[in-house]
């Protein structure tokens, strides 16, 4: 058998074949269009997001904010502390008024991580609140994630520029 009367008798397979190909790889290509269009890390309506922090302040579920912030599940106001002294038992009393308080409660420090005073930390694990303290790209990471995941978490954050 010649090559030309092989071709000939192959080609309607060969045709079909590459159609069925073609048919396979639009509709991944569709698929891929789809899932790259879903977003996989969608905001939670309603909650608190913080999507970034400067030197000044924050943006906060795409709303710039200068200064610290104190976020809550889908509560987010502006946290009356300046400087890393300034964060006192007083300073966090808001949480007295959420029910049902907080688990845990992430402090934002700036740069760097800080150690908080004993008197701090005791006085919240009497309320049943337990502490962290972390740099600020941290503490806004870790907030993100254990709100999203629907802990209840609060996070008290100072701007990068805050000593």
């Amino acid at each position: 058998m010649s090559l030309g009367l092989c071709s000939r008798r192959l080609a309607p397979s060969i045709a079909k074949y590459s159609d069925r190909l073609r048919n396979e790889f639009v509709r991944s290509w569709a698929y891929a269009t789809k899932a790259e269009e879903y977003d996989l890390i969608a905001e939670e309506k309603g909650l608190a997001r913080i999507d970034g922090y400067a030197v000044n302040g924050f943006t906060v579920s795409n709303e710039d904010v200068e200064g610290a912030v104190l976020c809550i599940g889908n509560l987010c106001t502006k946290w009356n502390v300046q400087r890393r002294e300034d964060i006192t038992i007083d300073s966090v009393s808001l949480l007295d008024l959420i029910h049902p308080a907080p688990d845990l409660l992430i402090i934002g420090c700036g740069r760097s991580s800080m150690r908080l005073p004993e008197a701090f930390t005791r006085g919240l694990s009497a309320k049943g609140i337990s502490v962290e303290a972390i740099d600020t790209p941290n503490a806004a990471a870790t907030f993100n994630i254990l709100n999203q995941e629907g802990r209840k978490v609060a996070g008290a954050l100072l701007p990068l520029g805050s000593q």
